[in-house]
């Protein structure tokens, strides 16, 4: 962490009402009851005590590193062997290591045995790993070790014997002593080699894995793809239609007023014309009935001028014509 995150942490606290109980005590107390210098109090002393708590972690990391290259030391020594195994590690591998072999042998889809689950169980999780790390180290510190004397000055009177047969005895212990550590350094020979070709192993099984997750990686982002391709394609064709929906509603609007145009231009045009007939046939009603006024004055113009010339017969058959016509 650095201080910007220090900072964002602190401020977080204020903000959400979560401080540290005993650090705002502590500013509250030494405010004054001020409010504003309570919060800048509270934000050093947090700064101190996080500064503080890192440093500790950070001092808890190195001896904890230290005291996993000592446990790694003294196992082949002592003959011993670590839970580490069962996940083909060494104790002083990092977390991030054993969380990559675990999450290798959980993948496989085989239930594992006993021992490898109770590897995972314990170094699966930093405090539990810790405790097995601080008693196993306990325990190889705690083993008895045998010093063998050397003698330093010539037999004594008497004894030369005693001497001759402890030197004899001393030098087939240390004969013995060699063979021993000599197996000793054989068999971690053998042991690293192991390590070493079950880390090759695991290796070649995570690069495997790495290029499946690779290739199925790539076929998700091609489905994805693809699958936007679809969408994308489905929304163009929707939008298309909609626009097409929308020119030949237009058009179909444009039609219908075009067409209501016309009605009432025929319309206009029929009452115009049906007009012009009626005021044609009003005239002609008009010429009609002045030209039978003017026949009928001519005619009762021609009956009166019979019945001035002394002709009655005339006179009569002038008003039956009139009266007919």
């Amino acid at each position: 962490m650095n201080q910007g995150t220090f900072d964002s942490t602190i401020a977080d606290e204020l903000r959400l009402n979560r401080q540290n109980a005993g650090a705002w005590m502590w500013a509250v107390s030494n405010s004054g009851g001020d409010q504003g210098k309570a919060r800048e109090l509270y934000r050093q002393k947090r700064l101190e005590q996080i500064a503080e708590n890192v440093q500790e972690e950070r001092a808890n990391e190195l001896e904890l590193q230290n005291l996993r290259s000592v446990i790694r030391r003294n196992l082949p020594l002592r003959n011993r062997t670590s839970i580490y195994a069962a996940l083909g590690l060494l104790p002083d591998a990092s977390d991030l290591a054993i969380a990559k072999a675990i999450e290798i042998l959980t993948a496989q889809g085989t239930p594992p045995d006993p021992e490898t689950r109770y590897a995972i169980e314990v170094l699966g999780s930093p405090e539990t790993r810790e405790r097995y790390d601080r008693s196993l180290h306990s325990q190889l510190a705690g083993l008895p070790t045998v010093d063998v004397p050397i003698p330093t000055s010539g037999p004594e009177p008497g004894i030369s014997r005693v001497t001759a047969w402890a030197t004899a005895g001393l030098l087939i212990l240390a004969g013995l002593y060699i063979a021993i550590e000599y197996k000793k350094s054989a068999d971690e020979k053998e042991l690293r080699r192991q390590e070493l070709a079950h880390r090759a192993a695991l290796a070649e099984r995570q690069t495997k894995l790495d290029e499946r997750q690779a290739e199925l990686k790539a076929a998700m982002l091609e489905a994805a793809a693809e699958e936007r391709r679809r969408s994308e394609d489905a929304r163009d064709t929707e939008r298309l239609a909609a626009v097409a929906r929308q020119d030949m509603a237009r058009l179909q609007n444009d039609l219908r007023r075009e067409q209501q145009k016309q009605d009432q231009a025929q319309q206009t045009e029929e009452r115009k014309r049906k007009a012009e007939i009626a005021a044609a046939e009003a005239a002609q009603r008009r010429s009609d009935a002045a030209a039978v006024a003017k026949t009928r004055a001519l005619r009762q113009q021609m009956i009166n001028e019979a019945l001035a010339n002394g002709n009655p017969e005339q006179a009569r058959r002038l008003r039956t014509q009139q009266t007919l016509y």
